[in-house]
């Protein structure tokens, strides 16, 4: 993100009040630490959304709360962080009325909140409201609001790369407290912090990493000519050393396979004239392997990446029974379901969290085969279209944005096929939602230049004199 120099004095004097701020609480004790707390929180949140509003959109959205959070509400704080943070959204959506009715007629954006509607309209007739009901208030009070708004932000902003941005600080702030608060984040050998379990802070890192590799392979595409660009080539590789130990100790299956996905569709669509992206990415994608080994053998005893172990072939085979008891589900009850949060109920007779760790078998049984065909339909069109744009693309920049979001939701689209459930998931939305936004980008640019080819055509040297 570029700053302008209009924005550093006041920049300046914001991070001087946090600093002050920062330390009163420090030193304060009871309720003066409290209020001071408090205080520092709202106007952390307030200084955001003046000046970076990405990152309190991304930090909300991994928060993924709407209720009082004892671990985000140090000092018997009475609101805990993620509840500031969605009054601040609240705000942004205020600020940004006029474009976020624009991004409520794209594609993605009116398919999310379909089917926001269509689970609360399922609790009508659900067995499990209490998990039901945990479903539809997160997903209308985090969901909903959070990708709207990183949605309206970057369809003012004509860009992707302030969020992009936005996304690499929160994933790299978490595996930076994930690794500095070791001995404590490390629960049943797998690495999480901040109160997040291991796949939501393994795929939060994890995008970061992906951030971090893309970023290279535009310089292995463009070169690195500056020293600019040279020391943000150095300073990418030296993200990728730090994030890489965090993600996989997080021992967190199918963010592994997720990335794997992402980085094979930039590896083919670079079969399209970019060869040495290809070589790279095999090297570079075997130095990874090669170091994450290291790691899991450096620092664990056992790891769950072993395939000998009982433990993968048990996790496997519960998540086929997942998926044939979804199967009987949806034969019984195929237009309707059996209602927002019935599954638990149906599968095993109680009304808790639990879900067959697949999206679309989750939708397709408790939401109706016709919800989980319009998101599977939508998926589909977008992502084709994406596809389609790029490769018909000549606006350099725009086009390598739209490539990267098209590896973004391979990453994702590997996801929410292994783990997870709707509120888990999602930044699935966001990610189909930067397809569709950058496609559009992408297109605007190239019929520019066009446009612009055929407005100014070669000049006409003037004719000699006929002597």
């Amino acid at each position: 993100m570029i700053l302008e120099r209009s924005k550093l004095r006041p920049l300046v004097l914001v991070s001087t009040l946090l600093v002050l701020l920062a330390g009163g609480v420090v030193l304060a004790n009871g309720m003066l630490q409290t209020v001071l707390f408090v205080i520092l929180a709202f106007s952390a949140i307030v200084a955001s959304a003046a000046l970076w509003p990405e990152v309190l959109v991304m930090a909300f959205l991994f928060a993924g709360r709407h209720d009082f959070e004892p671990r985000l509400a140090p000092f018997d704080a009475p609101l805990s962080l993620n509840q500031l943070m969605l009054v601040g959204l609240v705000g942004l959506a205020l600020v940004n009325a006029a474009h976020l009715g624009r991004v409520l007629r794209t594609w993605s954006m009116a398919t999310m909140l379909i089917f926001g509607l269509t689970l609360a309209l399922g609790l009508g007739w659900s067995y499990g409201l209490d998990y039901g009901v945990s479903k539809v208030t997160r997903t209308w009070l985090v969901v909903i609001p959070g990708v709207l708004i990183a949605a309206t932000l970057v369809e003012r902003r004509r860009s992707l790369l302030p969020l992009v941005g936005a996304t690499f600080i929160v994933g790299f702030a978490l595996n930076a407290a994930g690794l500095l608060t070791f001995e404590q984040s490390m629960v049943g050998n797998r690495l999480s912090a901040l109160g997040s379990g291991p796949i939501i802070f393994a795929r939060t890192v994890g995008l970061s990493l992906l951030i971090s590799l893309l970023s290279l392979v535009w310089f292995v595409q463009n070169g690195a000519r500056t020293a600019r660009d040279r020391l943000i080539v150095a300073l990418c590789l030296g993200s990728v050393a730090i994030v890489l130990p965090g993600f996989v100790l997080a021992q967190s299956r199918g963010p592994v396979l997720g990335l794997a996905a992402a980085m094979t569709t930039v590896l083919v669509l670079a079969l399209y004239g970019n060869w040495r992206v290809i070589f790279a990415g095999i090297g570079l994608g075997y130095a990874l392997f090669r170091g994450s080994a290291i790691i899991l053998t450096t620092m664990l005893d056992r790891t769950r990446f072993d395939l000998t172990q009982k433990s993968n072939q048990a996790g496997l085979d519960g998540r086929m029974d997942h998926l044939s008891s979804s199967w009987n589900l949806i034969v019984s009850h195929p237009l309707m379901g059996v209602g927002t949060g019935g599954w638990p109920v149906s599968i095993y007779g109680i009304d808790e969290r639990a879900y067959p760790h697949n999206f679309f078998a989750e939708v397709a049984s408790e939401n109706g085969v016709p919800m989980m065909l319009l998101i599977t339909g939508l998926f589909a069109f977008v992502i084709l279209r994406g596809f389609l744009v790029w490769f018909r693309s000549r606006a350099q920049k725009e086009r390598f944005v739209l490539m990267c979001s098209l590896a973004t939701f391979m990453y994702f689209a590997v996801n929410i096929s292994v783990t997870g459930d709707s509120i888990d998931n999602r930044l699935v939305w966001l990610s189909v939602a930067a397809v569709e936004l950058s496609a559009r980008f992408a297109k605007t640019s190239t019929t520019r230049y066009r446009t612009s080819r055929v407005a100014s055509p070669a000049v006409a040297w003037p004719r000699p004199p006929v002597r």
